[in-house]
């Protein structure tokens, strides 16, 4: 949300497959939950409340079917998945391919930003062409 009040076009992206009409749910649900946080933010004097709709609409939610548009004109990307490994390390991997373009293009990849703090082992820090490690101890 704070990119979204900053003017920037948001886009959440639904990586797990869903049945019927699981994602319209889901999108409801999250868009709901954002212009309710908004509301809340609004009311402890952050901005107008005039400003929750206009901040909202910045945000959208997409299956992962129509993901390429809106991660290949992000200029960052951020993950929000559970702390599992392997399920970060597929969602990286999918979202790291659905963001092209090639590295020979003149336009730069968006950068990822994700962390994984699993007691004991270190941290991870995911980047469009490889998965790094940081100290555990920057987690906290």
């Amino acid at each position: 949300m704070v990119f979204a009040y900053a003017g920037h076009e948001v886009a959440i992206v639904d990586f797990k497959p869903r049945a019927g009409d699981g994602f319209e749910r889901l999108a409801d649900e999250a868009l709901d939950e954002v212009r309710g946080t908004l509301k809340t933010l609004a009311g402890f004097g952050l901005f107008a409340t005039s400003q929750v709709d206009a901040i909202a609409s910045r945000v959208t939610v997409v299956p992962e079917s129509d993901a390429g548009i809106a991660l290949t004109s992000a200029a960052i990307i951020l993950e929000g998945v559970p702390e599992v490994l392997e399920l970060k390390r597929d969602v990286l991997s999918r979202a790291s391919h659905l963001a092209g373009p090639s590295p020979s293009s003149p336009r730069p990849r968006p950068r990822f930003w994700s962390t994984i703090c699993p007691a004991p082992s270190p941290a991870l820090i995911g980047s469009s062409t490889r998965i790094g490690s940081i100290p555990h101890s920057w987690c906290r």
